[in-house]
């Protein structure tokens, strides 16, 4: 390729000390100075786990040092208890004076490296509980007891006791009893208040129940609720003016009416406790969680935790302990607060007491009617948790001057509401993606997708910086749906998940995870039970993963410039998340569109409608709105914005409502305003999305020409002045790929986070559109910048492709770490995997093996060489040409330049080569403890489990490059 530049050296300095704020007027200079040295505020964040009080200040320190080494900005602290054996001499319990000092040591050592440090919100990990919760504080759960009384009488009498169990659901008990462990905590029964007390017409005929309606009502979640499950009208409920609320007429447990005649169903309405507690933590950290609908609950706890943790820290909250954050949500299902029926009729303008008995299935006045005071529930409990639990941390935190790193659901449905409103004020909206090995290093799913894209969607349309990510979390537990990978993890197979996630608007890495590890000769060493990525100071390439950091925060720094582009504002509806809605399938997005995902209130409050396009105040502009097609419950507030943009000319695709949700307004009003949108002529029903943009007249932003399948994505940026693209090939083939941009009056760059170089590409500029070929490896991805006026409609620089000038037979010499069972060395004749060698110290061996060779070269073959490609290498390896470090190489094509650094005659090769550790675990578990090298908290591994392939491969060769033009319509001459 011809070099726009092709030296780094004079600009390394410059970047090192380079910190030009995102989204600054940059020159030309800078952004290529901070892609090549990005700022400390665009590298990866870890999560830091202390397990179960196996710390040392010596680990601390070796940690934290080699974080800094590896290109890590910063931490988030979790103290976690799995119950992990001891390896220390004193475990540090949570909270002790002992942990108190450790914790103060590294903040002290973290605030000088320029760390960033964050807390959690709890011990362990999910997610706002501990032993300072009282059962007052706690999560609450409506329950209630029912019976039958025969009318035409005075009663007076005992209504059946109320279910004290705790547990999710009336009384089925509490489901974790293994967080009550060593009888040190008291299950928390016992606990109990009335509510109300509410009588119904009953006949035998009433037998008719809300469908699904334990998912409905939110004691536990399916992730498809409403829109799937409708119910169907009975012949007979009682009507909404027949609810009788007795609850004056009860006292100390018992009823005085007098029933009028037939027969009544009376409920006793009452809450107790789900019992759910934080973890994994620490006996010493465990407790009840928080009631996250309550405010005043929430102040409370989150009034002891900061107090405690500011002591614990020496007064460094907001000093040096920048952040708090609330992991993924696993902490049970609220579904009452002592306030909620004030909340409940602040929010929904009518009361809930006549209603209560639709919570217990009862179908009160029909079906549809329960149906819509349902879905006014659910409502209701979703903005009690978005604000009470998460929009309020931000208020309790405003006087430390901290800020909020938030997950929600993660996957499925974790608890009634909705994700985008959970993350909407956070500063670090977050997400989470997990490598999952059975699927193969190149899946990623549709739940981490939907997850990513739900707050990269929040950063966009509220203003955010960042999109944040948990990353490369895997489960390496034998025989269970991960399965076998664990200690396999490494930047190669990392890469397309990496990837994947950043295609879907992921601009900060946080890595699962970094264990602590007290100490040196236990290795790999404690985890976090059965949980990786296996990341850490004792990980084999632990030396090495400066490359694999530089590359992710090359990758955040580009795409966190300008602004995302995007055609398509995507409504998933009110009464879902995305999810528990993409749960196991994806958006049925057509190529080449870019979305982002809009909820209710993103729709009512920050998006305005004018000139056709939808715009908001962050400086997003969509051109569609699309609704889901699983849209069928609308609130009438929504359906009146909707009409409100179609009058504004807003192009929406996609089907009108066909039901109601919620008690608000008339169903008269609701089906005009459907009818006016089927008529409006700016609707397009009953067909694609692709369909319906090309009738609309809405081009694709990126076109591929020569290339198949939905493994190549791209992002698009708006920069200041021009545009960027990226186009990854997410996918272990090599591909050519034609990509027609919608922008015009460009020279296109192509620029390579991998190595830093910038290139030329063939292109043409033709009828607003610019073709770009690019040669993308596997697992390869590229810039587009766009910033230059093009001087031509076409250019015809050249692209090179390789071609063999010499391999590289015969034997090799293969030196091995000491240690790991390996012999010091031994000669190959050829090169294959170790884990193919008779040698029981060869074939399990995990580490670091340096394989060297001389080569003979004529003088024609050391000029036209240009290239060293190594074949297979499993997993990294860095490479030195005659004693010269060429540095290291991480992801295939394992091809290096040479510089040239070969000559005629005698040319030296030094590879170094470092696996997994998973053959050395393999290898272990055949031996008596007293002779293994290895330790893990969990064993992953049996004798006789598959090896893995390790080491150098190959085959080597020696490659030259060859010029190949392109003419205007992209076919090589």
């Amino acid at each position: 390729m011809k070099r726009i530049k092709s030296s780094l050296s004079s600009v390394f300095l410059f970047c090192a000390v380079s910190l030009i704020p995102i989204g600054a007027s940059e020159t030309d200079d800078t952004l290529y100075q901070n892609f090549v040295a990005p700022p400390r505020n665009c590298r990866p964040l870890v999560w830091w786990h202390w397990m179960d009080g196996n710390i040392t200040k010596d680990g601390i320190r070796k940690d934290l040092l080699w974080m800094d080494e590896a290109g890590i900005a910063g931490f988030h602290a979790f103290d976690a208890g799995t119950a992990s054996p001891q390896i220390v001499g004193e475990r540090l319990p949570y909270m002790s004076d002992g942990w108190k000092d450790a914790f103060r040591y590294a903040l002290d050592l973290a605030d000088s490296l320029g760390m960033e440090v964050t807390m959690t919100s709890s011990p362990g990990w999910s997610v706002t509980g501990g032993p300072w919760v009282t059962v007052e504080d706690a999560q609450k759960k409506l329950s209630w007891r029912e019976c039958i009384l025969e009318g035409g009488r005075e009663y007076t009498g005992a209504l059946p006791d109320p279910l004290t169990c705790a547990g999710p659901f009336q009384d089925e008990p509490y489901q974790f009893e293994s967080s009550f462990r060593d009888g040190k905590r008291n299950r928390p029964d016992g606990y109990y208040r009335d509510i109300a007390v509410i009588a119904v017409p009953y006949r035998e005929c009433d037998t008719a129940r809300i469908l699904q309606f334990v998912t409905k009502t939110g004691w536990k979640m399916n992730y498809k609720v409403s829109d799937h499950f409708p119910t169907p009208e009975p012949q007979w409920c009682p009507g909404a003016d027949e609810v009788i609320d007795l609850t004056d007429s009860f006292e100390d447990g018992i009823l005085r009416w007098n029933v009028p005649p037939g027969r009544w169903k009376v409920f006793r309405f009452g809450y107790s406790l789900i019992g759910q507690v934080n973890g994994p933590a620490t006996l010493e950290a465990t407790g009840l969680e928080v009631d996250k609908l309550s405010r005043e609950s929430v102040i409370r706890y989150y009034t002891d935790y900061l107090k405690m943790y500011g002591i614990a820290s020496g007064d460094r909250l907001g000093k040096v302990i920048k952040s708090i954050m609330i992991d993924s949500y696993e902490s049970g299902k609220g579904t009452w607060t002592p306030r909620m029926e004030e909340e409940f009729a602040s929010r929904r303008g009518y009361s809930l007491r006549r209603w209560l008995p639709v919570l217990t299935g009862q179908i009160i006045g029909s079906a549809r009617e329960s149906e819509q005071f349902l879905f006014d529930w659910r409502q209701t409990l979703g903005a009690l948790m978005a604000e009470n639990h998460y929009d309020l941390v931000n208020e309790i935190l405003a006087p430390y001057g901290m800020k909020r790193y938030s997950e929600a659901h993660e996957e499925r449905t974790a608890f009634v509401g909705d994700g985008m409103m959970v993350k909407r004020r956070a500063d670090y909206p977050m997400s989470a993606f997990w490598a999952r090995f059975r699927a193969g290093w190149h899946s990623s799913y549709p739940s981490s997708d939907a997850d990513i894209r739900e707050s990269s969607s929040v950063a966009h349309i509220y203003g955010k910086d960042y999109c944040a990510a948990e990353s490369f979390t895997t489960n390496g537990r034998p025989g269970k749906w991960d399965g076998y990978g664990a200690y396999q993890c490494s930047p190669c197979n990392l890469k397309p998940l990496a990837d994947a996630a950043m295609a879907e608007g992921l601009t900060r890495f946080v890595i699962h995870s970094v264990v602590h590890q007290p100490c040196d000769d236990i290795v790999p060493g404690l985890g976090l039970s059965t949980y990786g990525q296996w990341f850490g100071r004792h990980e084999t390439w632990a030396h090495e993963a400066r490359v694999w950091t530089d590359y992710l925060s090359r990758s955040c720094y580009m795409l966190r410039q300008g602004r995302w582009n995007a055609d398509i504002a995507y409504f998933y509806g009110e009464d879902k998340n995305i999810t528990g809605r993409f749960y196991d399938e994806r958006v049925e997005m057509p190529r080449g569109y870019n979305y982002d995902y809009v909820n209710a209130d993103i729709l009512l409050n920050e998006m305005h409608a004018g000139d056709g396009v939808l715009t908001t105040a962050s400086g997003m502009s969509y051109r569609v709105l699309v609704i889901d097609r699983e849209v069928k419950y609308m609130s009438l507030a929504v359906l009146r914005r909707i009409a409100e943009f179609v009058r504004e000319g807003v192009t929406v695709v996609g089907n009108p409502p066909s039901l109601k949700g919620g008690m608000d307004g008339s169903e008269e009003e609701f089906a005009a305003l459907c009818d006016s949108l089927r008529h409006s002529g700016k609707v397009f029903s009953g067909m694609s999305i692709a369909y319906a943009m090309g009738s609309a007249g809405i081009s694709p932003d990126v076109e591929f020409a020569q290339c198949c399948g939905a493994d190549v994505r791209f992002v698009h940026r708006t920069l200041e002045n021009g545009e960027l693209y990226w186009v990854a090939n997410i996918s272990p083939q090599n591909r050519q790929v034609k990509v027609s941009l919608r922008c015009e009056g460009y020279l296109p760059e192509v620029w390579n986070p991998v190595d830093c170089s910038v290139s030329e590409a063939p292109y043409e500029i033709r009828d607003g559109r610019t073709s770009v070929t690019l040669e993308l490896e596997q697992d390869d991805a590229r810039f587009i910048i766009l910033r230059k006026p093009a001087s031509s409609a076409c250019g015809g620089a050249p692209v090179h492709r390789k071609s063999l000038v010499k391999s590289i037979e015969g034997s090799w010499k293969v030196s091995f770490r000491k240690g790991r069972g390996a012999p010091s060395s031994v000669t190959l004749p050829f090169l294959t995997s170790l884990s193919e060698s008779e040698d029981d110290g060869v074939r399990y061996f995990s580490g670091t093996a340096t394989y060297t060779k001389t080569v003979e070269l004529t003088g024609e073959e050391a000029s036209k060489a240009a290239f060293l490609d190594l074949g297979e290498v499993r997993h990294l390896c860095r490479v030195r040409i005659n004693g010269v470090d060429m540095g290291v190489l991480w992801k295939a094509p394992y091809i290096t330049g040479t510089g040239g650094l070969l000559h005629k005659g005698r040319n030296n090769l030094e590879i170094e080569v470092t696996d997994s550790w998973a053959n050395r675990l393999i290898g272990d578990a055949a031996l008596p403890e007293s002779e293994r090298s290895t330790f893990t908290s969990v064993q992953f591994y049996q004798a006789g489990d598959s090896l893995v392939p390790s080491g150098l491969i190959g085959p080597v060769r020696l490659l030259c490059q060859v010029p190949v033009y392109y003419d205007g319509e992209g076919s090589d001459n």
